[in-house]
């Protein structure tokens, strides 16, 4: 029974080992951070594509970015234990994205990062299909980012056409046709409206100022920015 318990461990390091390596030796891409238990899908647009993490455990740093615009850079990589790693510390780049939406999620990701600084991230790879994995890195407070090694910004988080009007609003905003879920966020990122299958929605009791407006349906997601007036 010990002999058979010794190879059991054997073969389980060996996975968790194997686990580590598939993480610095591949290019991963963000599908979604999921923050607060809400998923935030990275936006898909002329500016961002894609987002990538690379993990340099040689150098002991790893890298992310969003689309060609913003992203950071950490120091100190470490792995104290399996499926566990640490950073010292994060740097964002001293650039910024045209489009709000892109700020607003690189923001997210950003803090994501930091918030979690004084505690290790544990991570978890999966085989989904064939050639296909999921990388699961989770924080201590339970917000989580979402990746897989190959993009899947065009065949799963296609961008939904929707049309709103009238923009800048004051009473009723409108859409083109019933959505599923709608969410206002503040210019600080704090949600402060959110309702299912809409197709107008009363925004005048919101103060005056700029929101980002996600709308979602199903695997399909858009953001964009509304001025109420």
């Amino acid at each position: 029974m010990k002999k058979k318990l010794y190879v059991l461990t054997l073969l389980f390091s060996g996975y968790l080992f194997a686990q580590q390596e598939e993480l610095v030796n591949t290019t991963w891409y963000l599908e979604k951070l999921i923050l607060e238990g809400e998923d935030h899908f990275l936006p898909q647009n002329e500016e961002v594509s894609q987002s990538q993490l690379y993990v340099d455990s040689s150098n002991s740093y790893f890298s992310t970015d969003v689309g060609s615009c913003a992203g950071g850079m950490s120091e100190g990589l470490d792995f104290p234990e399996e499926n566990y790693f640490t950073i010292d510390n994060f740097y964002v780049l001293l650039t910024s994205c045209e489009i709000p939406e892109n700020n607003y999620f690189a923001n997210q990701y950003a803090h994501f990062i930091w918030d979690n600084l004084e505690h290790p991230f544990h991570y978890v790879i999966t085989e989904e299909d064939d050639n296909l994995k999921k990388l699961v890195i989770t924080g201590n407070d339970t917000n989580q980012a979402v990746y897989y090694n190959a993009s899947l910004s065009v065949q799963n988080i296609q961008e939904l056409q929707v049309s709103i009007y009238p923009n800048p609003v004051s009473d009723v905003l409108y859409f083109d046709s019933e959505i599923e879920k709608v969410i206002f966020y503040d210019i600080s990122g704090r949600k402060v409206l959110e309702q299912n299958q809409v197709i107008a929605i009363d925004v005048s009791h919101l103060e005056k100022g700029t929101y980002i407006l996600k709308i979602v349906a199903e695997q399909f997601i858009q953001t964009k920015k509304i001025i109420i007036k």
